[in-house]
């Protein structure tokens, strides 16, 4: 996994156990938004992606680009876990910083 349990708590600066499945969900639910976002399936190994095109896999990431992928689900773990009952009718702003750490990520394709 990307994130583990104990970094979001770090991150959610969480020391009981009380939310632990709950904050399992937020990384499992951050990672897929962040794939619907890049449009781009991630997987942990190469075993895992087989022959998927476009695929982002993990273990074949340099260490800048894992932590950039690791900070963006922190971003949004966060972010779901604060406002996780919040409704608003303010207008609401892209994350910045979530948009410059998945850059990176973005493929051009040519042809």
């Amino acid at each position: 996994m990307v994130v583990e349990l104990a970094q979001a708590k770090q991150q959610l600066n969480i020391d009981h156990t009380l939310d632990d499945s709950f904050i399992t969900s937020l990384i499992t639910a951050s990672l897929g938004l962040i794939e619907g976002k890049l449009q781009r399936p991630i997987f942990n190994t190469q075993g895992e992606a087989g022959d998927v095109a476009n695929a982002i896999v993990i273990e074949d990431l340099k260490a800048s680009s894992k932590a950039a992928l690791q900070q963006a689900i922190l971003l949004v773990v966060s972010d779901l876990y604060v406002n996780r009952e919040s409704t608003t009718d303010a207008q609401q702003y892209e994350n910045r910083a979530l948009s410059a750490l998945l850059a990176s990520f973005d493929e051009v394709v040519i042809g």
